[in-house]
């Protein structure tokens, strides 16, 4: 099956929202292997990251206006849910194997075949051993494929995995206090604060302090993740970024995935579970659909 990054994504804006959601589950039921469907009752809950890989926006009357006031890749295609169909509307009424046929016919050959681009992905898992496994299986899935791999623990450094150090140059606690200053920074500072592992990786110079990273403002790790972002942005799609999370809350944790393109993590099977379940409930609710979930460790 393909993925959600390499399917075309169409985005529903429709304020009915019992409707909205029936369309949304029979269509990622019925046509996953085709096509990947988010839906908001509002323009303003879709952010700009989301909207960059939109093949196909379907939209209601009331939210014609919001459309002008956003910018949408060239190759997106728009279709008015109404109560009739032909070339840019549709039926709300229509069978449902009508109403994919027809939105599914705007689709180029280079819309269903998306460009690959960078990827930045996450991992929270509250198995330690668990987690590291996950971490060295992903790198050396990346590595493989040929790709340029960038390592981010956010964790003490007694935690790091595979934790090397390196020759004199500044470290990713210098970053964190340029950041936290208001220093002008951008992802050039990024990449001289990142050395190559003897696994064949980047990974920045370790902190000065064990606890630097995890003590950190929520806001200051977020602007380094914008940083390895645009990092991975300007070097090509060849490059990837893994971010392995320990001992941050779990809000920040939330703050921080929702720039990435996926999370990975697992439950605690212990007698806290379900209250380590509701906060990553409540966690997971605040993340934008440009972000996949995945609930388990193993990397595929």
């Amino acid at each position: 099956m393909l993925t959600d990054a390499s399917r075309p994504l169409v985005l529903l804006i429709d304020e009915t929202t019992e409707f909205a959601l029936r369309l949304t589950q029979s269509v990622n039921r019925g046509w996953s292997e085709h096509l990947n469907m988010k839906q908001a009752d509002s323009l303003s809950k879709v952010s700009e990251h989301e909207l960059r890989d939109v093949s196909i926006c379907l939209f209601s009357h009331a939210h014609a206006a919001e459309l002008e006031t956003r910018r949408w890749p060239e190759k997106t295609a728009f279709f008015l849910l109404c109560d009739e169909t032909d070339e840019r509307k549709v039926s709300r009424y229509l069978p449902l194997s009508e109403f994919v046929t027809h939105i599914a016919g705007s689709l180029t050959e280079s819309t269903l075949a998306p460009a690959r681009r960078a990827v930045m992905d996450m991992v929270l898992g509250f198995d330690r051993h668990a987690r590291d496994r996950y971490v060295r299986k992903a790198i050396q899935k990346g590595l493989a494929a040929g790709h340029t791999v960038y390592f981010m623990p956010l964790m003490p450094t007694y935690l790091i995995p595979d934790a090397e150090l390196s020759e004199n140059g500044d470290t990713l606690s210098d970053l964190l206090l340029a950041l936290e200053t208001g220093i002008e920074v951008t992802e050039k500072h990024l990449g001289h604060v990142c050395f190559m592992h003897s696994k064949g990786y980047f990974q920045p110079r370790l902190p000065e302090r064990a606890d630097d990273l995890i003590s950190a403002e929520p806001e200051t790790l977020e602007r380094l993740i914008l940083l390895l972002r645009a990092r991975l942005e300007k070097s090509g799609p060849e490059h990837t970024a893994l971010i392995a999370c320990d001992s941050l809350p779990l809000d920040t944790v939330g703050r921080l995935a929702a720039h990435c393109d996926t999370l990975a993590l697992d439950v605690p099977g212990t007698d806290m579970s379900a209250l380590t379940r509701q906060d990553i409930d409540l966690m997971l609710t605040t993340l934008p659909s440009s972000c996949h979930v995945r609930e388990t460790v193993d990397p595929q």
